[in-house]
């Protein structure tokens, strides 16, 4: 037995694959990188432990029907695009993720796992530009346009989410920015949509932050699953 009750990777197997710097590992199925040099170590420690994106994969794997237009915007490893593609197929999964270090890997666990989700190397924002999309070092958590200590800066294409929208038409969207679901999320048209699963930040938004997100959602006709929804991490779906 190689998993806890919780899904995650048993201990003593967790300290084992760290001491070796295992290559790959297995989850839900999907073949992933896990420590290789230009994956950050938290990244890899949370790949082999298992405990990677949670409450957005169980999330992901309830709430996607087949049929459904998945766009997702922040993929990091890409663990929660192949989730939705399992059920609603490649083509129907559509992934932005700015940092192109992340979308490198991102890109490789598609292609080894044979689902082509199309992804973007660009950032999703209130309007069409560019960003100055901050990367502390040795991580890819916080890469949201504000300054990071000591890290680098690029400048990224960046398209707004209301075009993007328009294009693609989704009927789920999953957001994991790292802060900017606060701009993200009232200028996004959700007429379309039936289901959305977010991840929320209250050290860059604040509670002020979610609770006025949430008041927003439920005003457009979306009501908090609170079955699938977890600290920090929520799914709502449309009841009206």
């Amino acid at each position: 037995m190689s998993l806890s009750s919780d899904g995650r990777t048993v201990n003593w197997l967790y300290r084992l694959r760290r001491f070796l710097r295992v290559p790959r590992v297995t989850i839900d199925g999907f073949t992933l990188i896990a420590y290789r040099r230009d994956v950050p170590k938290h990244v890899s420690q949370m790949l082999v432990r298992g405990d990677y994106e949670v409450p957005e994969r169980r999330a992901v794997a309830e709430i996607v029907r087949r049929g459904d237009r998945v766009l997702e915007i922040g993929s990091c490893v890409g663990l929660v695009a192949l989730t939705a593609a399992r059920t609603a197929g490649a083509d129907n999964v559509l992934s932005f993720e700015p940092n192109p270090d992340a979308a490198r890997v991102a890109q490789e666990n598609f292609a080894r796992n044979g689902l082509p989700i199309t992804l973007k190397n660009e950032a999703i924002g209130t309007s069409d530009g560019t960003l100055a999309l901050s990367i502390a070092p040795d991580s890819w958590l916080g890469a949201s346009g504000r300054r990071a200590i000591n890290g680098r800066t690029l400048t990224v294409p960046m398209r707004s989410i209301a075009s993007v929208v328009a294009a693609f038409k989704p009927t789920v969207l999953i957001i994991d920015t790292e802060g900017m679901e606060e701009e993200l999320l009232p200028a996004c048209p959700l007429a379309g949509l039936r289901a959305l699963v977010i991840e929320f930040h209250p050290d860059v938004i604040g509670n002020d932050g979610i609770a006025r997100l949430q008041v927003h959602l439920g005003a457009q006709g979306f009501s908090r699953n609170e079955r699938l929804s977890a600290a920090d991490t929520e799914t709502w779906e449309r009841t009206t």
